[in-house]
């Protein structure tokens, strides 16, 4: 499901926000309160942060090591 979207930034009290649809949640396995890693160096990049990774190499899931 890789994809890219443009999403509105939010006021959320005295922050921003960036909300994400239900079904990009779903297919990474976050849930409120999850934490994410946010990388700022001219680009903005938000990912899961997850002790343990899953992905797909060559047909196959592939879980990376704790």
């Amino acid at each position: 499901m890789p994809s890219l979207d443009t999403r509105k930034i939010r006021a959320a009290g005295a922050s921003l926000a960036v909300m994400l649809p239900h079904g990009w949640m779903r297919y990474l396995g976050l849930r409120p309160g999850d934490l994410g890693e946010v990388i700022a160096n001219g680009d903005l990049l938000i990912r899961p942060l997850r002790k343990k990774r899953t992905h797909w190499c060559m047909g196959k899931v592939v879980r990376d090591r704790e």
